[in-house]
């Protein structure tokens, strides 16, 4: 999966169109009278692509969120990971500290969102919470294409070997994942 990770650039190019996407979109509801439109019409596409493990953002840019494994995060874990997140830090924030909150709230996910910049796995502080990663979309199916057979228990083994050598599980997730496997034979 090292070779599909999204570059940091290439994450915060997703975000900035996200971030646009969301200005249009409840401009076009201002327009008509109702903010509430615009925002209807974001979440509308979110929830379309999000089961996919994208925003609209990662779409146009070409990028997923995946798990440790590769597989896709789908729509719970790709909406927790960053947005409620997001709301229930603001929340807190605001609740605690007023307006302070707000700024206080900003910094952390503008220091969380270009964490991914410096990070060795191009993770967003928020990706290291959900356990997540984010992957091109070309590398990644590209990835998926070329294994047609499904995995064999040996193959499943040795993947997970790997990710754990990594550092991507747990000494309990590897063992526990590992055992699952064993059963199967």
């Amino acid at each position: 999966m090292e070779e599909s990770l999204a570059s940091g650039w290439l994450r915060l190019g997703g975000h900035l169109v996200d971030d646009v996407l969301v200005s249009v979109a409840f401009s076009i509801g201002t327009a008509l009278g109702e903010e509430l439109i615009g925002g209807a019409l974001f979440l509308l596409w979110f929830l379309v692509v999000a089961r996919r493990g994208q925003s609209p953002g990662k779409q146009i840019v070409h990028t997923r969120v995946v798990l440790a494994d590769g597989r896709p995060s789908g729509l719970f874990r790709t909406f927790v990971r960053r947005e409620l997140l997001l709301f229930a830090f603001l929340v807190a924030m605001v609740l605690t500290l007023g307006i302070a909150g707000v700024a206080i709230c900003f910094l952390v996910f503008a220091v969380g969102g270009l964490w991914c910049l410096f990070d060795v796995n191009n993770q967003c502080l928020w990706d290291k919470i959900a356990r997540t990663y984010v992957v091109a979309t070309e590398g990644y199916e590209r990835q998926v294409a070329f294994s047609s057979s499904p995995p064999t228990i040996a193959d499943n083994l040795e993947r997970l070997q790997d990710l754990h050598q990594r550092g991507l599980l747990t000494d309990e997730e590897y063992q526990e994942r590992r055992a699952r496997e064993v059963e199967r034979l």
